[in-house]
């Protein structure tokens, strides 16, 4: 005997191919953005250490420390110490981002006995990822005196 229910039996596996077709659907666009945010999150990490290296550098630079002692930093250079100096030794075209640096005694002195210090290559955007870092310093003033201080640099591209 025939099958005389024609094209009957086709359309009953239409919703099962439809239930199959929107799972794998799903679960590839559930791949796709756990991709994007892994990869979104890795330059997060990039950027960040890229920031905790440059502070690093910050800490040490010789333009700026007293005795090239890593994060000790001389009031008188802080003092004294032009823009232009710091802006040629790191450049943001070549360094491939923009920052900002401030040097800011933190002590409990009068604010005529602190030392503070704040340079940058521009503005720092209001909008976008800005990786900042803060890191503790000690200011030296030529008297003998240590200040506490924070060193903050911000960074973006």
């Amino acid at each position: 005997m025939e099958n005389s229910r024609g094209g009957e039996e086709y359309l009953e596996e239409v919703p099962a191919l439809l239930v199959i077709v929107l799972g794998l659907s799903i679960f590839i666009l559930s791949i796709a953005q756990a991709h994007v945010a892994y990869a979104v999150q890795a330059g997060n990490v990039r950027n960040q250490e890229l920031s905790w290296q440059f502070t690093n550098a910050i800490a040490a630079y010789e333009e700026l420390t007293w005795d090239d002692k890593n994060g000790v930093f001389d009031s008188v250079k802080v003092c004294t110490l032009p823009d232009s100096t710091l802006l040629r030794e790191f450049d943001p075209d070549v360094l491939g981002f923009e920052y900002r640096i401030s040097i800011m005694d933190v002590s409990g002195y009068p604010l005529e006995h602190r030392y503070s210090y704040q340079v940058g290559s521009g503005q720092v955007p209001v909008s976008g990822d800005v990786f900042t870092t803060v890191r503790p310093a000690v200011i030296r003033h030529s008297g003998g005196e240590y200040h506490a201080a924070h060193l903050v640099v911000s960074i973006w591209k």
